[in-house]
């Protein structure tokens, strides 16, 4: 999107009035930087203008400028200056990224002779999704079955079930507790015969803070089965770590022995990826029918080794 602005206009003014509450920002010198909003999410004002006469191949001439403070001091700062008499620094958006805030190259070229953490494994999945923790997650496994086995019991009509887990008002749209993906009812009579014992789990929900989970593609909207069964087999384990973070620190690398919630770090950025440190591959079947057992191999890339 960046890359297509820049090809779009002339030129670019960005005031970034920060403000980001959920970074925990402060002004360089540490004192409190508001939001002109007062919401959580920082703010800038962008203006991008237009004339017709840069040639097709040029990039807009990006100008950039920082305000942090009280709130009251950044309105008064807007009101009493306009974009001519404003400090800009021009900054020049480089590939692949394009970025409208200065950004400093220091060790730049040190850091690009590595190489990205995906590239040193074959096989990632982003942590579980399951849209109804409240039915299939909990911390003692007695109460994770005791429920399941309400949840099927057939002597329960689907409304009662649906007031004791759901105890909602309908939305129009869906009964309460459903959604496009899944049906209560449907959900009940799909698990009715499930062992259901086997299908509890252990998943890493958050830090420190293990907990069961009853796992099967008919009550968790995004299992990542692909790859999490990896986690499921003994003697795996796997690195969990996420793409961006909110914070200047980055520390969001983990390691875990069981499958992953999508909120394991906790942040409202940054989803986890979960990577196994082997991959079990199905042994296939023998020539008289029984099952061989799995091949355990690692999951790292053999081209960069």
């Amino acid at each position: 999107m960046r890359w297509q602005l820049l090809k779009a206009f002339d030129k670019i003014y960005i005031i970034d009035l920060h403000g980001n509450a959920k970074k925990k920002e402060t002004a360089p010198d540490g004192s409190k930087d508001d939001n002109v909003f007062d919401i959580q999410q920082g703010v800038s004002i962008n203006i991008f203008v237009k004339t017709n006469k840069k040639q097709p191949e040029e990039l807009a001439q990006v100008f950039h400028a920082d305000l942090y403070g009280r709130m009251v001091d950044k309105y008064n700062f807007l009101l009493e200056n306009e974009l001519y008499n404003m400090k800009w620094q021009v900054l020049e958006p480089k590939t692949p990224y394009y970025f409208f805030v200065p950004k400093s190259e220091n060790n730049k070229e040190e850091y690009e002779k590595g190489f990205a953490v995906n590239e040193i494994f074959n096989g990632n999945v982003i942590g579980v999704v399951t849209a109804r923790d409240s039915l299939v997650i909990d911390i003692d496994k007695e109460t994770l079955l005791n429920r399941i086995r309400k949840f099927c019991d057939s002597t329960i009509n689907d409304k009662e079930i649906r007031n004791w887990l759901f105890p909602t008002k309908t939305d129009g749209k869906y009964l309460a507790g459903d959604s496009r993906g899944w049906d209560l009812s449907d959900a009940r009579k799909k698990i009715v015969n499930n062992k259901h014992e086997e299908l509890i789990k252990d998943i890493n929900y958050r830090p420190f803070d293990i907990r069961k989970i009853y796992y099967t593609p008919t009550m968790v909207d995004w299992g990542r089965e692909n790859i999490m069964q990896n986690l499921l087999k003994k003697n795996n384990i796997g690195l969990v770590v996420s793409r961006q973070a909110i914070t200047d620190n980055w520390s969001h690398a983990q390691v875990s022995n069981s499958i992953i919630d999508n909120r394991i770090h906790y942040s409202n950025k940054g989803i986890p990826i979960l990577i196994p440190l082997y991959l079990y591959l199905g042994g296939g079947r023998a020539e008289k029918g029984e099952k061989l057992p799995d091949i355990k191999v690692h999951n790292l890339n053999k081209k960069l080794f």
